[in-house]
């Protein structure tokens, strides 16, 4: 059984200067001191605006400045509030990927549902919603990390193909669990291939009922993993302080690790906090017995076996070495892959907790027996780790993908466009002129003049590239690179600066519409707008557009690139205009860059 600590950098009030930094290089010292003790990782969590509960900010950076100063500890990265408001899947797997590849292959990682008002409130998190999207955020998490490249999200507000750098050092990627505060969420962790992470306070036999659940739901029939891995452990967090005997393990520790939990609960179950102004430790001398956290009842049992919970309070791993020994014995047997101690660091004075983990490490681990499991062994070696394996839901092909350095990547010095001299545009863009009022009637030639017009305007220097790729390119492929918003913004943005109204004052002031339908049968609204001084592109239909254009969004592009002739695809069907047909005639004056 791997023995773990969990670090927060609890702070009471009153604040001084300067003593958040004191408290985050405490936490780094005690990791460097634990591992050389035999302590096999330590978990750092992220929680956000928990005032007195946690100053540790992002859990990456103090993770990275333990990695710096350790060779064989591991890194547990969480549990993280698991929602793409406050945990983009993008960032969360750069910061897996550089801090694995920085620590050798030493991390893992645990997800939690947000469930704390205090957090939900500030990143917009609906808590009906909370539970589905932390699912989301691993599944996506673990992609990103594993695929090269992240082939993309099938959810229209889905990742698009991206490669995430750098690279870590396990593969396919690290090991993900999930914080688990009820059966339930065992049961979640099992499905999804997730270790469990159970924060909850259970007694050893509880916790091994626990334990052989998620070994059963793992290999069931029902169990579809949501990353290219599976871990299988499930590890119990218990406060901890080891004194040099259970009286003075009391005396020093008991108020600290009841204080923890106190504070944990004022942010998660029944605080009422005033932020900036609440002093949730002060409350706690006035409220512990309320609470669940009467100091009676475990002092009367000095003497007795620990356990988790005494006479309705709580009391963990608090008391001397052979007591400590026999609890943490306790979870082992029952089948408990990692025990996480609590110890109270900041609200017990520094010197306090490094005698209490000194006496952990000199007196307990080695007569544990710390064991660490090779894990890829286990699964590879279990025939139905292997099939749920085999029925994760695959991951969709990586379409070929072409990213534009800028949205607006048209040079303002693009040539003029490339015409045929044979078309009603060419006329135009020489000079030659066609009759405005015939243009304007609705007959068949002058709809195709217009059409050809507005071919001519919309070609450019780029039209080759744009048409080869047009031509190779199956329907998905195009969908997802040159007909996708940011390349329709680019064109668009390039109609908005080829036309200068300030050039051609009292020409022409309004609005053209595109109506650009996909091939799912959306219609696509884009408005390219004319105005006194300049000219803006815009995602949406006009109020009052002067001339409506519709078509393909490939038929589009297809006329940019010089593909479709806009005569033929008007007399086809493929291109309809509505509005002052005549001001499609001139467009080639209009769009004159």
């Amino acid at each position: 059984m791997r023995v773990g600590l969990l670090l927060e950098a609890i702070h009471p009030r009153p604040w001084t200067p300067g003593a958040d930094g004191r408290r985050l290089r405490e936490l780094v010292d005690l990791a460097v001191r634990a591992e050389g003790l035999g302590v096999g990782r330590v978990w750092v969590p992220e929680r956000h605006f928990q005032e007195e509960l946690h100053h540790g900010g992002p859990p990456e950076a103090l993770l990275g400045a333990i990695a710096a100063r350790t060779r064989r500890l591991g890194l547990g990265l969480g549990p993280l509030p698991a929602h793409p408001l406050v945990q983009h899947p993008a960032r969360t797997a750069a910061a897996v990927a550089a801090l694995d590849a920085f620590s050798g292959g030493r991390v893992a990682l645990a997800f939690a549902v947000p469930a704390a008002a205090i957090e939900l409130g500030p990143f917009r998190i609906p808590r009906a919603d909370a539970a589905g999207a932390a699912l989301t955020v691993a599944e996506r998490t673990a992609r990103l990390v594993a695929e090269e490249p992240f082939a993309g999200a099938e959810d229209p507000d889905g990742l698009p193909v991206r490669q995430v750098v750098p690279r870590p050092a396990q593969r396919p990627h690290p090991g993900i669990w999930w914080a688990c505060d009820r059966p339930d969420d065992v049961r979640t962790a099992a499905l999804a291939g997730l270790g469990a992470l159970v924060r909850a306070g259970v007694e050893p036999e509880e916790a091994g009922e626990w334990a052989r659940e998620h070994a059963r739901l793992q290999r069931s029939d029902a169990a579809q993993p949501v990353g290219a891995a599976i871990e299988t452990g499930v590890a119990v967090c218990v406060p901890v302080h080891v004194g040099a005997d259970a009286a003075s393990a009391l005396d020093e520790g008991l108020d600290a690790v009841h204080l923890h939990r106190y504070l944990t609960d004022h942010f998660g179950r029944f605080g009422a906090h005033r932020p900036g102004r609440t002093s949730a430790a002060d409350e706690f001398a006035r409220r512990r017995t309320a609470a669940g956290y009467d100091p009676a009842p475990v002092r009367a049992a000095a003497g007795a076996p620990l356990a988790l919970r005494v006479g309705g309070s709580v009391r963990g791993a608090v008391g001397d070495p052979d007591g400590v020994l026999a609890l943490l014995e306790r979870y082992r047997d029952a089948g408990v892959d990692e025990v996480v101690l609590v110890p109270p660091l900041g609200a017990l004075p520094a010197a306090a907790v490094r005698a209490s983990l000194e006496r952990l490490g000199r007196d307990v681990l080695p007569r544990l027996g710390a064991d660490e499991d090779d894990e890829d062994a286990v699964v590879a070696e279990d025939a139905a780790l292997v099939a749920a394996l085999r029925r994760r839901r695959p991951a969709p092909a990586a379409p070929e993908t072409v990213v534009l350095a800028r949205e607006d990547a048209v040079p303002d010095d693009a040539p003029p466009p490339v015409v045929g001299l044979g078309t009603v545009s060419g006329a135009v863009e020489a000079g030659a002129g066609v009759d405005p009022a015939a243009a304007g009637t609705s007959s068949a030639a002058a709809r195709a003049s217009a059409a050809q017009a507005l071919g001519g305007l919309l070609r450019r220097r780029s039209g080759e590239a744009l048409g080869a790729l047009l031509d190779r390119g199956g329907p998905v492929l195009v969908r997802r690179t040159v007909a996708s918003e940011p390349a329709l913004r680019v064109v668009f943005r390039g109609m908005a600066r080829a036309l200068r109204p300030a050039a051609h004052a009292g020409e022409f002031r309004g609005e053209l519409q595109f109506d650009l339908l996909d091939a799912d049968g959306r219609v696509r609204a884009w408005t390219v707008e004319a105005g006194p001084v300049r000219s803006a592109a815009r995602r949406g239909p006009s109020r009052e557009p002067t001339l409506v254009l519709r078509l393909a969004s490939v038929d589009l592009l297809r006329l940019v690139s010089g593909r479709l002739d806009a005569g033929a695809a008007l007399l086809d069907g493929r291109l309809d205009l509505e509005g002052d047909l005549s001001l499609a005639v001139r467009m080639g004056d209009l769009f004159r860059r």
